[in-house]
């Protein structure tokens, strides 16, 4: 045994240690092993709210009425710290209080039939298929939610997301609610769940009376009560001891005004309660373990701004006063779903227009908003009437339908489909032109990919240029698994499927158990590894329950086993795994039939299980819009600017335009352009050789670059050495590069190989000459002689590539782009269809 498998296996050892140890990795063991182990204790509900910080809200009105309702059932209430209310619970001989993320929660979030919550669980969360999960969410939307908010990251709704689509239950205020909710986390048309109109059931706590509000929270019998409850806007670690002493401040303003005969109360977020506490300010603001909508019942009067409590103070038929200092920025960052100007309650802009605005007479302010407020209470309130809690109840534990439910789940076929990575390379072209080019109204297209694409500028531009009818679903979050199972699968991510001591069953079991964790109940028509290059994507797909799946190759694949670059395989250690899996494919694509064949030759030994009735080609389809677009605007942009140089992009962004400008293009010259990755495969080190041959022939000639890649440096030593700076240009990645192809006179690929060679396709829509080496992928494009040329791969090849098209012996294609899409989108139909 050699020194270098020695020290890997001593590596792989010090990792399985160093997972034991982690307290994290143990805690969810536990519940990894709870999952698949332990029975559902079928008379149990799980209760937790706002992450386990409160006590309160839509699920302990759920609670009190299950108490009522149901005496028998077990109920568990997650808490991370105690109070008086929890103290009240624990009265219930069925109650028991779990503390947040105790062995005991894993184990009950792993078994409890019921799971109730108002906003998610985790991202370790896995719900069973025995388990039946409702979520209540916390309140109608003035503020937009998912990706609608505006200063939101890509990714920032992900963890609701994935908690939505493994609810069975969305019990929801209004219909408003609903849409908004599910729009906004790109669930609509998806959601696999029932959803029901039931109302608010925190509501139902406004309504109990008065005086038995005012003697639990120890509050003034004599006198009026104003509730000062505002939204917080900054993180916990952004607010300042002077955040907190400006609130305290303002109440004590207000209770200046109003006198001795209110008494003005403040309620605070619950994320910046213990801030309070730290300052020595308890006293002055409502302590956070009292329950909000009972408090609501009890007031006279509640000033708020974009929090979503007025909703729920309406059914009060009491004034409300919103104070939004703030509002042009807040909607320019947040953003709201509804118009100011129609709110249920007078708009202040100032501290002192609130101040004389609370003092208005009630009966004379009511009377000034009557009809807002009418029109909010018919079309967000019309089930706040004390009994949504009763309605939530049965429908889920008495099975009885007491309210309205309404389907967001559409007929149409749901194709999942891992994007790849989104970088700049054809795979995303091609993952792009298909969302723009699918049948949305018979397809619902979810793009998966993982959740750094957040982070990483070339992937949140490729992003953003998907069909804003894809939805987008992510992979994050830590992953529960048992040690044993976690052993089973690094051995196989190492050695594949079949290789010595790799234990499929668990293999299978965790990535079934990552499957259902991310996509919940969920369960794809159809999904598709559009990228082939990530094993842990390509296991995830494999294994799944999914009836149909797919794998694409977007190249030569033995050729990219076998790729080098800096002295490294690129690609082997991934593709000895994919490799082992593809049997578990019904379809394994080629983008060529040319690739097709040479795939499945080449691919027989590593690969035997697969049979060739698996093997099919579906090539790319072009975005010749884009293409045609793209050009068309570039004229725009140089006629309009009238520029020294040429413009051959533009990207805007925040009403600003950044424009990417060259050299005019010399008219007495021949322009070839080379758009691909610098990468081994493209052959441009060779090109660049051939092209210096052409030069010393032909001085007028010029080649240019677009790409980017790991042999950009080498590449751009090249040019140099070569003496080329006069004749090759590098522009790197444009990602508009149609109207500078347009400029040129012809488009050159020498690739070693390729899947299909889509800039080829882009040159025929821009009507340009074409030529590219005889290899499998390209022998799909060119035909030689009728529509391009073809030429061997080698230095000599190349040469007379480039003198053939300087001789006129390289015809001009002719390219009916919009037939060659919709018969490929037929095949696409036919491939799905099965």
């Amino acid at each position: 045994m050699g020194q270098q498998k020695i020290k890997e296996i001593i590596n792989f050892g010090g990792t399985q240690t160093k997972k034991w140890r982690d307290n994290r990795f143990r805690e969810l063991a536990s519940y990894y092993t709870a999952l698949h182990q332990s029975e559902i204790q079928e008379d149990s509900v799980l209760f937790e709210s706002y992450h386990a910080v409160t006590t309160t809200g839509n699920v302990y009105a759920i609670y009190q009425q299950l108490v009522k309702t149901h005496p028998n059932l077990k109920k568990y209430w997650v808490y991370i710290e105690e109070s008086p209310l929890t103290a009240q619970m624990k009265k219930d001989k069925q109650t028991q209080l779990v503390k947040y993320e105790s062995k005991q929660y894993f184990k009950l979030l792993a078994t409890a039939k019921y799971l109730i919550n108002d906003t998610s669980f985790m991202p370790y969360f896995v719900k069973r298929a025995e388990q039946i999960y409702v979520n209540t969410w916390h309140g109608t939307p003035l503020k937009t939610l998912g990706k609608d908010i505006l200063s939101a990251s890509i990714t920032d709704h992900k963890n609701i997301q994935r908690n939505l689509l493994a609810t069975d239950y969305l019990m929801m205020p209004n219909r408003f609610t609903a849409d908004k909710l599910l729009t906004s986390h790109d669930c609509d048309g998806i959601f696999p769940g029932r959803v029901f109109i039931t109302g608010n059931a925190r509501v139902d706590r406004n309504f109990l009376p008065r005086e038995e509000v005012i003697n639990n929270y120890q509050l003034p019998s004599d006198k009026a009560i104003l509730l000062y409850a505002p939204t917080w806007k900054k993180s916990l670690e952004d607010t300042s001891e002077a955040d907190i002493a400006s609130l305290v401040n303002q109440v004590e303003q207000l209770q200046v005004a109003l006198g001795d005969k209110t008494q003005v109360l403040l309620k605070s977020h619950y994320f910046i309660y213990q801030s309070f506490v730290t300052l020595g300010l308890a006293d002055k603001v409502v302590p956070d373990w009292v329950d909000t909508n009972e408090l609501l019942g009890a007031v006279d009067g509640l000033i708020t701004d974009y929090s979503s409590i007025f909703f729920d103070y309406l059914p009060n038929n009491r004034p409300i006063y919103f104070y939004m200092p703030d509002l042009e920025s807040y909607q320019n960052t947040r953003g709201l779903y509804l118009e100011v100007e129609g709110l249920p309650g007078q708009v202040y802009r100032t501290f002192n227009e609130l101040v004389k605005g609370v003092q208005i007479p009630e009966a004379d302010y009511m009377l000034q908003t009557a009809n807002s407020r009418q029109q909010y209470l018919g079309n967000f309130c019309s089930k706040d009437n004390g009994e949504a809690a009763q309605r939530v109840v049965d429908i889920v534990f008495n099975n009885q339908i007491t309210a309205e439910e309404i389907s967001y789940k559409n007929e149409k076929q749901v194709i999942v489909l891992y994007a790849g990575g989104l970088f700049n390379n054809g795979i995303t072209n091609s993952l792009i032109n298909l969302t723009n080019e699918i049948d949305y109204d018979k397809y619902e297209l979810i793009i998966f990919e993982f959740d750094n694409i957040a982070n990483h500028q070339e992937k949140s531009q490729n992003y953003q240029r998907l069909n804003k009818n894809a939805k987008v679903i992510y992979k994050f979050g830590r992953i529960p698994q048992s040690y044993q199972d976690s052993l089973a699968v690094d051995l196989f991510l190492r050695r594949g499927l079949g290789a010595k001591n790799v234990d499929i069953a668990k293999v299978e079991r965790y990535y079934q158990t990552d499957f259902r964790r991310i996509f919940g109940n969920l369960m794809p028509d159809v999904i598709i590894d559009f990228g082939g290059y990530n094993k842990v994507m390509t296991s995830l797909i494999a294994f799944s329950k999914v009836e149909r799946k797919f794998a694409f190759f977007h190249n030569l694949m033995l050729e990219e086993y076998n790729k080098v670059i800096n002295n490294r395989y690129k690609h082997r250690w991934n593709l000895k795994v994919i490799f082992s899996l593809y049997h578990y494919f019904d379809k394994i694509i080629s983008v060529t039939e040319s690739a097709k064949e040479s795939n499945r030759q080449t691919l027989a030994k590593f690969a035997p299980k697969v049979k060739s009735g698996q093997m099919a080609a579906l090539e790319n389809l072009i975005d010749w819009r884009g293409i045609l677009t793209g050009i068309e605007k570039g004229e725009q942009l140089n006629n309009d600017y009238s520029l020294s140089r040429l413009i051959i992009s533009e990207k805007s962004e925040r009403q600003t335009s950044q424009l990417t400008l060259i050299p005019t293009l010399d008219e007495q010259a021949t322009h070839f352009i080379a758009a691909a990755r610098f990468s081994p495969e493209k052959n441009h080190l060779e090109m660049l050789a051939a092209f210096k041959e052409v030069v010393k022939k032909h001085p007028q000639v010029r080649l240019h670059l677009l790409g980017e890649g790991p042999l950009e440096q080498a590449i751009n030593h090249t040019i140099l050495e070569l003496g080329l700076q006069d004749h090759v240009f590098s522009y790197g990645h444009i990602a508009n590069p149609h109207y500078l192809m347009s400029q040129c006179d012809c488009a050159v690929l020498f690739s070693k190989y390729e899947g299909q060679g889509m800039f080829l396709l882009e040159a025929k829509v821009a009507g340009l000459p074409i030529v590219g080496t005889d290899v499998p992928g390209i022998q799909s494009v060119i035909e030689s002689g009728v529509n391009g040329l073809l030429v061997p791969c080698n230095h000599e090849g190349m040469v007379a590539g480039f003198e053939s098209y300087l001789t006129e012996q390289v015809p001009v294609p002719q390219f009916d782009y919009q037939t060659y899409n919709q018969q490929l989108l037929e095949q696409f139909e036919q491939l799905l269809k099965g």
